[in-house]
């Protein structure tokens, strides 16, 4: 998994649990609040180094709204 760090990508390792087609189950290695780098699998997986300057979107600010 990659968090935000001072404006670039920074690996970390977590422990998952359960998972389904969107989500998964982090268990460990979080402590929560962390900006998390997301988007498709090629992309994080291939393309995405440790180290990387990355660009921050504005976040969906109605995600969590019901």
């Amino acid at each position: 998994m990659f968090l935000v760090e001072n404006g670039k990508a920074k690996k970390v390792n977590v422990e998952t649990g359960l998972s389904d087609d969107n989500y998964i189950a982090i268990l460990s290695g979080l402590k929560g609040g962390e900006d998390v780098i997301s988007g498709s699998y090629k992309a994080i997986s291939r393309e995405l180094n440790d180290g990387l300057q990355v660009r921050v979107e504005e976040k969906n600010k109605n995600f969590n709204k019901k």
